[in-house]
């Protein structure tokens, strides 16, 4: 049963049914572009404009979740004592060496507690 009165709001489907040509090509032009990505480690210093930023933020809170509700917060962070402050509690939680200290700014994501 659907929710008449979701305490989201509910963005519609929008589909466009591509010739068979044309969504070939478009799948073949994705599959290069994803063919490229890679993880990077390496960071400049170089300042990023914030509307970048807020941006790729935006973006990253496009992506589907259950029931459309994206329960979790972006938080950007560019004050190095409090990047210091998340390294700390991040790296022996997940025992890897995190790149926190190095990125700036960096957005976290957080979401509520699991299990």
């Amino acid at each position: 049963m659907l929710d008449e009165n979701p305490p989201y709001p509910v963005v519609p489907l929008l589909h466009e049914r591509l010739e068979d040509e044309e969504a070939r090509a478009r799948s073949v032009a994705f599959l290069r572009a994803m063919q490229r990505r890679r993880s990077v480690r390496q960071f400049s210093l170089e300042p990023v404009p914030f509307e970048l930023v807020a941006n790729a933020v935006r973006t990253a809170g496009t992506a589907p979740s259950g029931a459309h509700q994206q329960p979790w917060t972006f938080v950007v962070v560019s004050d190095p004592a409090v990047k210091q402050r998340i390294r700390s509690a991040a790296e022996p939680a997940s025992g890897l060496r995190c790149l926190v200290k190095v990125a700036p700014p960096i957005p976290c994501c957080c979401g509520p507690p699991m299990g």
